[in-house]
């Protein structure tokens, strides 16, 4: 015959049970809760990986556009063509996912690195845009001097070797790009303060800003209308561009900036990726950033 438990002994065994019940539940949701979290690991990361895929073929229809427009119509460029058509501003698309894109001729500025190349109107003339800028004479020799030591810079922020500041750098930047040294500035798409320091006749400058706005580009019969010949630092085409993307999806966004050089020899020539800049991944609209990051990084 079985005994009964004693009172004191009824009371330990329904908190043992309450203890293993306790144990029980804590054990399932720890399950669920690592589950939950590596399904949302995987979502993350999903997200992610079409962020970049928005990325990548954002880099690839200016590549494609640049490509043809090489081809069909190589004796000009300028923002009426379909190259430039391809830039838009922040839209909505399929699936929520959020798009933008950039993309700049960066032939519309002055290639410092042609300073390299010793020539007297590249000295001369970069002379005037320092002082433009503000700079004097000394620090627009001392950038010379680094140009051709170095025998071209990689950017801009390099002049810092010259002794010039943040601030003097970011007047400079502008009118500068640190390119091949070799290309000219395009008057199709230079602005009107770069424009006017090369043909060095302001209302001539403005006229002809006002006929590029009006038709899309300019031609050299324009020039000569307004009186000036084309300089000999100016072009109408380019073959260096940057392209800006950004998108965003479930909370991740990402910027990426390409630069893309084309090869015009030889025949049919084609486009290629020179530089890639990519941002971190920002989460910082998410509810818990710090989690997600830990998820992302898994």
């Amino acid at each position: 015959m079985t005994s009964r438990p004693r009172e004191g002994e009824q009371g330990i065994v329904l908190v043992n049970v309450l203890v293993i019940l306790t144990l029980a539940a804590s054990v399932v949701y720890l399950m669920i809760s690592t589950q939950d979290f590596a399904i949302e690991g995987v979502r993350l990361r999903a997200s992610a990986a079409q962020v970049d895929a928005l990325l990548s073929g954002g880099e690839l229809s200016a590549i494609t556009a640049l490509r043809r427009d090489m081809r069909t119509a190589p004796e000009a460029d300028h923002r009426g063509e379909p190259w430039a058509g391809i830039a838009q501003s922040e839209t909505v698309l399929a699936g929520g996912a959020r798009f933008a894109l950039e993309i700049e001729d960066l032939q519309s500025r002055y290639d410092i690195n042609r300073l390299a190349g010793r020539n007297f109107a590249d000295i001369a003339f970069f002379g005037r845009l320092a002082a433009l800028a503000g700079l004097s004479p000394e620090q627009s020799a001392s950038i010379t001097e680094l140009v051709r030591a170095r025998n071209g810079i990689a950017d801009i922020g390099a002049l810092s070797a010259a002794g010039l500041g943040a601030d003097e750098i970011a007047r400079l930047e502008p009118y500068l790009v640190a390119l091949g040294g070799e290309g000219l500035v395009n008057l199709n798409t230079v602005g009107a303060g770069l424009l006017t320091l090369l043909i060095s006749n302001p209302p001539a400058a403005e006229r002809l800003i006002r006929i590029r706005e009006r038709r899309g580009a300019l031609r050299d019969d324009d020039l000569a209308n307004v009186g000036v010949v084309r300089p000999a630092l100016a072009g109408w085409t380019s073959q260096d561009y940057r392209v800006t993307v950004t998108a965003e999806l479930d909370g991740l966004r990402r910027s990426r900036q390409s630069d893309l050089h084309r090869i015009t020899e030889p025949a049919p020539g084609d486009v290629i990726v020179t530089a890639r800049r990519a941002a971190a991944l920002d989460v910082a609209a998410l509810p818990e950033p710090a989690a997600a990051r830990a998820l992302l990084s898994q």
